[in-house]
Order: C-alpha cells, then sequence, then structure tokens
C-alpha cells in the first residue's frame, strides 16, 4: 500500500474499528423540537451494554475483500457514536430543518431535511414507525466538504419487533485532496432475533 494511502487510511481506521471517542451530551441541547435520536440510541446502548447479544460485524474499504468478526463484549457506547452524533435538536440547529410526514398501512415515515442556509453536517434524516408508532428505522445522511476535504455517509439503524437493535450500517466516501477516494462500509447484524 502507498505512503499516501496508509495515511489516508489511518484517517478512517478508528471509526471502521468502533474505536473513536465517547461522546457527551453537548451544552447547547434543547428538547422535542426534532425527534431524539440521541435518547433512542442511548436506550439500546444501556440494553446491549446490559445484555451483550453477539452481532456479527462486516467491514469494507474501497476494492479489499470484506472482514468479518463476531462482536462479543462491546462498549456499546463507543461502537454506536456515530448514531449518538445525530442530534438535530441541539440549539444552533433550531428551525435548521423542514419536517414533513407520510402516513401509509404500514406505519409512518418523517423526514427531517436540512434547510439550504443552514450549515451542519446532517442533511437528511428519515425516521420510520409502524403502526403502533414504534421506531422500526432511522437513517441518515451526512455531508461534509471544503476546499480539502468531501465526506458524504450514510448511516442506517434499524430495531427489531422487540424494540431492539437488529441492525446498523455506517457507508459512504471520502476524499481528501491529493489522495484517492475512499469507499468504505462497516455493517453488523444481531447474531439471534431475540433480545
Amino acid at each position: 500500500m502507498r505512503p499516501k494511502a496508509l495515511l489516508f487510511c489511518g484517517f478512517l481506521l478508528p471509526f471502521l474499528a468502533g474505536c473513536s471517542e465517547p461522546g457527551s451530551v453537548e451544552p447547547g441541547h434543547e428538547k422535542g423540537a426534532y425527534f431524539d435520536v440521541p435518547g433512542l440510541v442511548r436506550e439500546q446502548v444501556a440494553v446491549l451494554n446490559r445484555q451483550q447479544p453477539a452481532f456479527k460485524k462486516t467491514v469494507w474499504v474501497n476494492s479489499q475483500k470484506p472482514e468479518t468478526q463476531q462482536l462479543q463484549q462491546v462498549d456499546w457506547n463507543e461502537e454506536l457514536q456515530h448514531f449518538l452524533e445525530i442530534d438535530l435538536n441541539k440549539k444552533a440547529l433550531a428551525g435548521g430543518y423542514t419536517v414533513t410526514e407520510e402516513n401509509s398501512e404500514a406505519g409512518k415515515r418523517t423526514l427531517y431535511r436540512r434547510n439550504p442556509d443552514v450549515s451542519a453536517p446532517i442533511q437528511l434524516l428519515e425516521v420510520v414507525h409502524d403502526q403502533q408508532n414504534q421506531v422500526r428505522k432511522l437513517r441518515a445522511i451526512s455531508e461534509e466538504k471544503n476546499a480539502l476535504f468531501f465526506s458524504r455517509e450514510e448511516r442506517v439503524f434499524q430495531l427489531n419487533n422487540n424494540n431492539r437493535l437488529q441492525n446498523y450500517q455506517v457507508s459512504g466516501v471520502q476524499k481528501v485532496l491529493l489522495f484517492d477516494s475512499l469507499r468504505y462500509s462497516a455493517q453488523a447484524e444481531r447474531a439471534t432475533l431475540l433480545p
């Protein structure tokens, strides 16, 4: 692997390994304006840390062969950090998203779209509820860019019928000036259907 590629992969490795620094709730956070993603994820983290269910995680970078491992005895706060960061209820983002809802026989789909004049990484948040108004799926699109860097990422978080995390995925592309694009995907699925 070329030195540039090693440096670039080193930039992404903490994420792919699930080893990013755990975060805390930031000052300037407001409840109630939009769906509380960190609250839902923290509830799941508490259950996962207590029960430690087995998950199978597959990581793929560029065209390399995917690597799969069994996750056991995981710090779920750290593993799910990218989902805890999806927080539209910060005071600075008040009024920053347009909300639309679609109802169907299967349930409700709510979209939170970032307004054009707002500077925030989360462009879109989709929250899917079933007929019993239980959250079944979260999907967020994040995009950041400047003259030297571009990053686009999709994060998906799905719950099973027992309201427990069933699977999650983070995939995207990063491009740094003078380096090749880096495409990646990390996805994990619960090994059993029961909590």
